[in-house]
C-alpha cells in the first residue's frame, strides 16, 4: 500500500537533504521523488544501481515508449512491476498514464 500511494503521490517532501542531481536529464522534481522512494522498504540498494547503470536509464529517459523499456536484469532483483512505475514516474512522468494501462492489463486482463 505504501507503494502504491506513493505511486500516486511521489511522497511527500520535509525538506530533506538529497543527494546532488547525478545527471543533467532528470528533472529536480523527478530526482527528489527518486531519492524519497528508495528510501521505500522495497527499495533498498536502487539508487546505489541507478547511478551505476546512470547510461541505461539515459536510454529509458530518451526512449519513445519507456513504458516499454527493458530495465537491466540486475534492476529485477530490487523492483517488481509497481517499483518500475514508480521509478518511470520519476524519470519520465508523462509516460505514466500508458504504463499503467499496461499494467492493469497485464493483471487483470
Amino acid at each position: 500500500m505504501t507503494e502504491f500511494r506513493f505511486l500516486l503521490t511521489g511522497g511527500v517532501s520535509l525538506g530533506e537533504e538529497i543527494p546532488p542531481k547525478p545527471v543533467p536529464w532528470i528533472e529536480e522534481k523527478g530526482w527528489g521523488e527518486l531519492c524519497r522512494a528508495c528510501k521505500l522498504p522495497g527499495f533498498d540498494g536502487f539508487l546505489a544501481h541507478f547511478m551505476d547503470y546512470l547510461h541505461k536509464y539515459k536510454e529509458m529517459a530518451d526512449h519513445p515508449n519507456p513504458q516499454d523499456w527493458k530495465y537491466p536484469d540486475s534492476a529485477d532483483l530490487i523492483l517488481n512491476d509497481l517499483r518500475k512505475l514508480i521509478v518511470l514516474r520519476t524519470i519520465r512522468p508523462d509516460k505514466i498514464v500508458p504504463a499503467i494501462s499496461l499494467f492493469v492489463i497485464n493483471y487483470l486482463g
